[in-house]
């Protein structure tokens, strides 16, 4: 979706899981083949022909966008291992303004730093979440998608989902094996691939038979990216929990 004069131009996008055992050092080495292939297409995705990179998470504290890009990897077992990452502050505040949301002085949740360590991105990184118990809300998604297209300042921006699809494709998943999840993954590539502004009539039954925790996520890359094409480069599940990294070609 390009923007208009004093719209912010969105340039390309990608999709980028979040679960912190894709960070080098979290997983135990009986993962690591596994992990691998998703860890080498995220680092292959090129988002620095744009000014800024924006990343919106489901796991929040509270809807808002972050001061700063800092956090660490204490609580998953790795106490060493702490990000820091520049951001724009003129789209994070013009983002914040535009959303009607608090600019948040928290360290960024695992819901951005997880893909900004996996990409390590060359251009700032603006950080927003959405609160994470108040589940798939088609609405606030969309009220962060327009925001996101009207804080203008002449940026060209690229914008990250961050998501974990569905919770329960194997016995190995935190939710076990959700019947009907794995029909739901299909679905969820098929529809990527062929219609991404189709991802609205999914996100629900991915939260809710899937378990997925990123339909927030997922409805503003959906209606960002309505008439674009859209490329998976990796869709995994080596924990029962979907993986997947995609991007939409500039």
């Amino acid at each position: 979706m390009t923007g208009a004069p004093g719209v912010t131009s969105i340039a390309t996008g990608a999709i980028l899981p979040h679960a912190p055992l894709l960070v080098e050092g979290i997983a135990g080495a009986d993962l690591e083949r596994e992990l691998a292939p998703i860890r080498m297409a995220a680092r292959a995705i090129d988002l620095a022909a744009t000014d800024a990179i924006v990343v919106l998470s489901p796991h929040g504290r509270v809807d808002g966008v972050y001061a700063r890009n800092r956090a660490d990897f204490q609580l998953f077992g790795v106490p060493d291992h702490e990000i820091t990452w520049r951001t724009d502050a003129t789209v994070a505040e013009g983002l914040a303004a535009a959303w009607d949301v608090e600019v948040i002085e928290d360290p960024v949740d695992h819901g951005v730093a997880v893909p900004i360590a996996l990409s390590a991105p060359r251009v700032p990184v603006v950080a927003a979440c959405l609160e994470e118990s108040s589940g798939a809300d088609d609405e606030r998604a969309l009220r962060f998608a327009r925001a996101l297209l009207q804080i203008g300042a002449g940026r060209t921006v690229a914008f990250v989902a961050s998501v974990n699809t569905s919770a329960g494709l194997s016995p190995r998943a935190p939710l076990t094996e959700l019947p009907g999840a794995r029909m739901l993954e299909e679905d969820l590539r098929r529809t990527l691939e062929t219609d991404v502004g189709a991802l609205n009539g999914l996100v629900h039954a991915l939260a809710s038979t899937g378990g997925s925790c990123s339909a927030g996520p997922l409805s503003a890359f959906g209606t960002l990216f309505a008439a674009r094409e859209v490329s998976v480069l990796a869709h995994a599940w080596p924990v029962g929990v979907g993986y997947m990294v995609a991007t939409v070609p500039n």
